[in-house]
């Protein structure tokens, strides 16, 4: 399937972890648990589930909320309609 929206829960289940899972069925994870929320790497962060470009590290903030938090979302994120994402780092791009 093409589109990340046409995917069966099943089928995400078999593809994500279950931390993972948890921004397709758009719950929340444990506050302060995630390794992104203390992560301070440059590079782009992506949407595990559609791999759209999300945020830049450079627009990482500490919010204090427990979870990762951004001031500025790359382009248009709105891939999955998802408000909390799970996020997966690329490496950094090389200039």
């Amino acid at each position: 399937k093409d589109d990340a929206k046409d995917i069966t829960e099943k089928e995400w289940r078999d593809k994500l972890t279950p931390d993972q899972f948890i921004s397709v069925a758009k719950g929340y994870g444990t506050a302060y648990r995630g390794r992104w929320v203390n992560h301070k790497a440059k590079g782009t962060y992506t949407c595990v589930a559609c791999g759209a470009d999300l945020f830049s590290s450079e627009h990482k903030f500490v919010s204090n909320c427990g979870w990762p938090s951004f001031f500025m979302a790359l382009g248009t994120v709105d891939g999955m309609n998802l408000r909390r994402t799970y996020l997966e780092k690329k490496t950094p791009h090389m200039v």
